[in-house]
């Protein structure tokens, strides 16, 4: 075999371990983006669970009359319809949160989310002024008030 076969060789070896070497990092790449997604989505889906069984919990007290007059006792001596009310109001924004989540982790789409915003831009001055964000993550809440714009003078 001539040096220039051998020299040929060699290079088509190092040629080969390059293309090798490049598709494994690529292949490392992908697997890690990979796992990055599916994170997300599991950390979603967490997040949904715990708010859809915080929300089971605030309806099924706020529909039996007798759990109401206990929560409301157990809250400081509101009246029970009004401590019915705050549970839905709760409830509904709980679902608006989870709503916003799923959104920005790509889960709901744009069109379905333009929903959800409308109507929290349109209940939020007088829900806020409730008390309703002790409730609520400081992101959605900054997310809120960027988006739906300052509240009326006077209103918190």
């Amino acid at each position: 075999m001539t040096t220039q076969a051998r020299d040929g060789g060699r290079r088509l070896r190092h040629v080969a371990e390059f293309v090798t070497t490049l598709a494994v990092l690529v292949t490392l790449v992908l697997v890690a983006l990979e796992l990055r997604q599916n994170t997300g989505a599991t950390q979603a889906a967490a997040y949904a669970q715990s708010m859809d069984a915080l929300t089971d919990w605030r309806l099924a007290i706020a529909s039996d009359p007798d759990l109401a007059s206990v929560w409301s006792d157990y809250m400081g001596g509101a009246e029970p319809d009004d401590a019915r009310l705050r549970l839905l109001i709760n409830a509904l924004w709980g679902i608006y949160e989870n709503a916003y989540y799923s959104w920005r982790r790509g889960i709901m789409g744009e069109s379905e989310w333009s929903r959800f915003e409308r109507l929290i831009c349109q209940r939020r001055d007088r829900e806020f002024g409730l008390g309703i964000t002790d409730l609520l993550t400081a992101e959605f809440i900054e997310y809120a008030e960027s988006r739906c714009g300052p509240s009326p003078a006077g209103a918190p």
